[in-house]
């Protein structure tokens, strides 16, 4: 970490330094444009000279002067996958920097031209070669994917505001020459050349081609790593025009050749004359290992090279995980550079040339090629927009190999080159680079003939140190030998060494051509013109880096870019004097930090009026506080604090913390404001520490990396008013989490409790509560009058708990009585549960199956700090019931209320509700022996429930919704409803609920009386019968008048006719016209148990009316909204009663969610998608019932 009271200076050394006079540039490598034009010219004739011995039309030759086969290209798309993080650098991205390309001009070769009218660029590409008519797909992908502008969000190129200028790839050479002599300063080449085994029959006829030559080697294709004149000439434009970088794809022919030989294949002599033959046997190209698989214009050393990785595949936030894409090039070439030079994950959803507005899947080295260039165009405006000036070449390729991101073994390989860029990191250079050059250094500089450069660097961080330089070399020699000659195609050979304040000298990374799978190691590097040299554990103090070279240099001297930094530059900014953020005054030279390449010093106490993205930031000086007022920071670096007071948050505040660097201090925060709305930690494999206690009242989410509390306490607390969520979605917690949940509700009474913890004791509920039972309670007391009570599944009965102290069991439900008052009438309610320990990331139980449905109820307790979503918890378990109960204490004292609230997931009704709330209790029933039940962290939710998990859902089933209440105005108990669905029976189904005993000895209730006398709260009945009569059973606790009402009918057709009958009086009431009745109970409990009984009848007609209702056919609709953000509706029809799946997919097909996974009734349905764990994309649907099948697309745009 770059300390702020701290300078870094560049000295120049005396000898002979940069006190080089800058006249002698040209003779190094001046722009010689008349130059590229002769050249140009000589390869237009050349090529008009050309002749076509074969009809090959989608192929084009290069040049027979080598004396070997031309150079045939080909298209290089294999595999579908986007991603690099260049969304960081666009507008609203999180750097600030909203980059687009503006400005830029990218040259772009193909075989044909793209669709020019396209949506996504009109107006911004041309194609400056004869038109043919004919709109060529892969151009219009490859443009597509670097400057689409994002109608189609998901189709947005890499740089939306560039510029095109495309050709036909038939005289590319000469082109570029032209176009680089005209100042164009970068091009892409999405395209390879053939080389060994082919399946392409254009060349002799259908099968496998060996495109290669006997002579030079019968069983091995000359091409790979074979330096020709085409990779000469290409070299040849870069070096002409210094400025120029052509970014040329690997291509992906690694790996091909029959499966088994010797195979009947075709071969071709010097004049492409095609022979069969069935008897020779030749290796596949790139061999069992795939190494030395890149040939033609990709072995060039001044061109950077790309490969492609598999984004299907890989998770780009461990870098370990990167593997290349099947087919994609490896190095080394003969003489054993490093190619490729850089990688990107391979593929897009991009523009199609079908028509103006056609999207569809790219894939290969090509997509990886264009996303290059495309971002080459964003680092270029940046640099531009901070210098008014042009980087050359040297200094992209330099930079990018400096900023890569390591992967695959240490250092640089022959797979993955320098490792897989990174755009935003590059750009973060160029900040820092601009803002202070002596901390990270870019210079462009030139080293003459028997001299040195010496530069000495001030390094005072622990941060690995990073040295880069790399050079724009004059053309090699085509050796005469294609099979693998020795010859080194280095010109001017550049050597970097740097000593540490120790002494010890480094030297940059070397590969071993002959051994190509060994890891990297350090020596003299004599064959690439880009070296590095890497220090992971530097110590502090002068560093001296120096350049130097072997032999001779071509024209006495060679222009070198140079890059320093640590491995992660940034850019830092002091404040001057207390005041908000985002004032000038408040800040050194008046520059706001507001980039993640920014480093914030915070010297004075400074308040946020807005949300803050910053790299990184500091605390230095007894009164430095940064005041989070209610908004968001959201920090990529690190965070140091030698003093002061650190941060002071509320309960609106949030912080996320997306990158944190080895050596970062603990977050710290000002005494008594230790509170934030949301944390949410996304660190990789860091681990982010907290240094002061910490309460967080909406969300802990912890995406990746580890969190970790070094001093006091890390609590979520939960009020009236918010649901604390814990979110693990990849990342951990590795010390104790306290969750406190508020109780509101004032009267005294039963409460059903969980611990999220396993290690909560019994004890700590004295903490906050009056407590009696055994030696763990605050007042020792007998079994039965204990505040906590066990239920034993196996009586279906509950024990209170007189023993010593004990731990509550993760999982687990308990029944816990809350007192209002202490007996010195001190008052305790409303008050908080508090719980310590750690979370499980998951549970498994297996529940209890008694003699009958009624005696299988199992107390079970949410085991997460978190809300859980009841749907899911069905759909990980085996053989549950659908339904749960919770005891509300809000009605189960006075009047005789029953006290349980009820929900029913396959009617989705009951005022339960939905979502469970940590610390709850509830009832689950087990079906058969089998009955389990699983938690896992994928069940957790923000839907908010109320204080006791009670949110109504929303209802689409009939029903009808049965009430008793005393007098008419007094609520008894509103739990009772009677479900109609094609589902339902009369027998027992999916819909049945059955009662559970109430805590309250005086309850009273209204309940069904199944034929087999079973009480149920919830009763399914089938929508075919034409009179159904459904027997009730009331329970009251004293004499007087009551009511039942018919308190909401759901979906119920006009022409069913409801009524209720009470036997006991001979009267029936149709409850339709009026949905209250009312009567007299006088104590005869016998009299009022079953004296009722509803009757719905139906027509013959109305049920043919309802058939008539049913689809013809099934159907899937377009979802809506579309796009969405985050949550969407996915409408279906089922003509027949069926299980159906709805499964979500991402681009790449692979299942990113199950929606329904049922049966399901013949009608007209819909489900929710919520993507708010998903990323922005497009995405896509399938419904698949019996035999029929239906995908639809859909787009999220967060």
């Amino acid at each position: 970490m770059r300390q702020p009271n701290y300078t870094y200076h560049l000295k120049i050394a005396a000898v002979l330094i940069f006190m080089i006079q800058y006249s002698s540039l040209s003779n190094a490598q001046d722009f010689k444009p008349q130059e590229l034009l002769e050249f140009a010219g000589s390869k237009k004739e050349e090529f008009s000279k050309q002749k076509k011995i074969k009809n090959i039309p989608f192929f084009q030759f290069y040049s027979f002067k080598d004396g070997k086969l031309p150079v045939i290209y080909q298209s290089s798309n294999l595999e579908m996958a986007r991603a690099l993080k260049n969304d960081f650098l666009w507008s609203g991205g999180v750097s600030g920097l909203s980059l687009s390309g503006s400005g830029q001009i990218i040259g772009y070769w193909d075989e044909d031209q793209p669709r020019l009218t396209h949506q996504e660029y009109s107006g911004r590409v041309s194609f400056l070669d004869s038109e043919s008519g004919t709109n060529d797909d892969h151009a219009t992908q490859m443009v597509g994917t670097m400057i689409a502008t994002g109608m189609d969000a998901d189709a947005r190129g890499m740089a939306n505001a560039a510029e095109v200028e495309a050709y036909n790839w038939n005289n590319d050479i000469g082109e570029m020459a032209q176009a680089a002599a005209d100042s164009l300063t970068g091009s892409a080449h999405p395209y390879a050349e053939i080389a060994g085994w082919t399946t392409s029959s254009t060349v002799c006829g259908s099968g496998y081609t060996w495109y290669s030559l006997e002579s030079e080697n019968p069983s091995k294709a000359y091409q790979f790593g074979y330096y020709n004149s085409q990779a000469q000439d290409w070299d040849s434009v870069a070096y002409l025009a210094p400025d120029y970088l052509i970014v040329k794809a690997a291509g992906n022919i690694r790996g091909i050749g029959p499966e088994s030989q010797p195979v009947k294949h075709w071969k071709i002599d010097s004049n492409l004359n095609c022979f069969e033959d069935s008897t020779s046997v030749r290796q596949i190209n790139g061999g069992e290992d795939g190494f030395e698989s890149i040939s033609g214009s990709s072995v060039s050393k001044n061109v950077l090279v790309v490969g492609a990785v598999q984004s299907s595949i890989n998770d780009f936030s461990v870098l370990s995980s990167i593997i290349p894409t099947d087919g994609s090039g490896f190095g080394p070439t003969d003489d054993g550079r490093i190619k490729p030079d850089i990688v990107v994950p391979s593929g897009a959803y991009t523009s199609s040339a079908s028509s103006n507005s056609a999207y569809s899947n790219s894939s290969g080295t090509s997509s990886s090629t264009a996303a290059v260039a495309g971002s080459v165009a964003l680092i270029r405006e940046h640099y531009q927009n901070l210098n008014a000036d042009t980087l050359s070449s040297a200094s992209i390729r330099a930079l990018l190999a400096h900023s890569a991101d390591d992967v695959g073994v240490e250092g640089p390989d022959y797979k993955m080159g320098w490792g897989l860029m990174n755009t935003e990191r590059a750009v973060r250079f160029l900040s820092a680079n601009h803002a202070d050059n002596d901390w990270a250094v870019l210079k462009d500089t030139v080293l003459n003939s028997s001299n040195m450069i010496q530069i000495n660097y001030e390094h005072t961080s622990t941060k690995p140190f990073i040295v880069t330089i790399a050079w724009t070399d004059a053309k090699g020699s085509v050796s005469v030998s294609g099979d693998d000659p020795e010859d080194i195609i280095l010109v001017n050979d550049l050597d970097l060494q740097v000593s540490d304040p120790n002494s010890t000298v480094f030297s940059p990374w070397v590969l071993d051509k002959n051994n190509p799978g060994n890891a990297a190691a350090t020596g003299d590097n004599d064959v690439d013109n880009i070296e590095q040299i890497y220090i992971s554990e530097p110590v502090s103090g002068e560093y001296s880096i120096t350049i130097s070279h072997e032999g001779a240099l071509q024209s006495g001297s060679q222009k070198v870019s140079v890059l320093i930094s640590e491995a992660e530059p940034r850019v830092s900014f002091s404040t001057i004097s207390d005041g908000n953020w985002s004032d000038s005054g408040t800040w050194l030279n008046g520059n706001i930090p507001s980039s993640i390449t920014d480093e914030a010093v915070i010297k004075h106490s400074v308040t946020l009026t807005g949300d803050v993205t910053i790299g990184s930031i500091s605390f230095d000086g007894i009164n430095s506080e940064l005041k989070l007022n209610g908004r968001a920071l959201s920090i990529y670096g690190s965070h140091q604090k030698s003093s002061g007071k650190g941060f002071s948050g509320d309960s609106l505040s949030k912080i996320t913390v997306y990158g944190w660097e080895e050596g970062s201090d603990p977050l710290e925060f000002n005494s008594g404001k230790g509170k934030l709305s949301d944390l949410k930690v996304d660190v990789s494999t860091d681990t982010v520490e907290i240094g002061s206690s910490l309460n967080i009242y909406q969300k802990l989410d912890l995406e990746a990396g580890s969190l970790k509390q070094t001093v006091g306490e890390l609590t979520l607390i939960s009020d009236e008013n918010n649901t604390a969520q814990l979110i693990k979605n990849g990342g951990k917690l590795i010390s104790d989490l306290v969750y406190s949940r508020a109780y509101t509700e004032e009267a005294s009474g039963w409460r059903m409790i969980s611990s999220p913890f396993n290690d909560a004791n019994f004890s700590s509920l004295n903490e906050s509560f009056f407590t009696q039972g055994g030696s763990w309670a605050s007042n020792m007391a007998s079994a039965p009058n204990s505040s906590l009570w066990l239920f034993d599944s196996g009586n279906q009965n509950f024990n209170g708990h007189y023993g010593a102290d004990s731990t509550f069991t993760s999982g687990k439900g308990y029944l816990f009585y809350m007192f209002k008052t202490d007996p010195n009438g001190q008052q305790i309610l409303p008050a908080n549960l508090e719980m310590k320990g750690s979370e499980p990331d998951s549970l498994t139980l297996d529940l209890y199956r008694g003699s009958h449905d009624s005696l299988s109820y199992n107390l079970i307790g949410n085991p997460f700090a978190g809300t859980l979503d009841w749907h899911e918890i069905v759909n990980d378990g085996t053989d549950l019931a659908t339904s749960y109960a919770i005891w509300d204490p809000a009605v189960s004292s006075g009047d005789g209320s029953s006290g349980f609230k009820y929900y029913n997931m396959s009617g989705e009704i009951g005022s339960a509700g939905r979502y469970i709330a940590p610390m709850q209790g509830f009832f689950v029933q087990a079906i058969n022996e089998n009955s389990e039940l699983r938690f896992n962290q994928s069940q957790k939710t923000e839907s908010s429930p109320d204080k006791f998990g009670k949110k109504r859902a929303s209802e689409s089933v009939t029903y009808i919704n049965l009430k008793l209440f005393r007098e008419s105005d007094i609520p008894l108990d509103d739990q009772a409803h009677i479900v109609f669905s094609d589902r339902g029976s009369l027998g027992r189904d999916v819909f049945d609920v059955d009662r559970i005993r109430s805590l309250n000895q005086n309850k009273s209730s209204i309940s069904f009386l199944s034929e087999k006398k079973d009480l149920r709260v919830f009763e399914g009945r089938p929508v075919d019968i034409e009179n159904d009569k459904i027997d009730l059973r009331v329970e009251l606790n004293s004499t007087g008048y009551y009511s039942i009402s018919a308190g909401k009918m759901e979906n119920i057709p006009e022409d069913w006719e409801i009524k209720l009958t009470d036997k006991k009086v001979n009267k029936s009431v149709n409850l339709r016209e009026r949905d209250e009745y009312e009567f007299y109970f006088d104590g005869d409990d016998e009299g009022v148990s079953e004296r009722f009984y509803i009757e719905v009848s139906r027509s013959i007609s109305s049920l043919n009316e309802e058939k008539e209702n049913i689809p013809s056919s099934f159907r899937l609709k377009q979802n809506y909204p579309n796009p969405f953000n985050p949550v969407t509706v996915i409408e279906y029809e089922l003509p027949i009663q069926s299980d159906i799946k709805i499964e979500v997919f991402d681009i790449l097909g692979r299942l990113s969610t199950t929606l329904v996974d049922e049966r399901k009734s013949a009608g007209f349905h819909s489900v929710q998608f919520n993507a708010r764990n998903f990323s922005s994309g497009a995405y896509f649907y399938r419904i698949k019932a019996g035999d029929f099948v239906q995908i639809k697309s859909m787009m999220l745009i967060k």
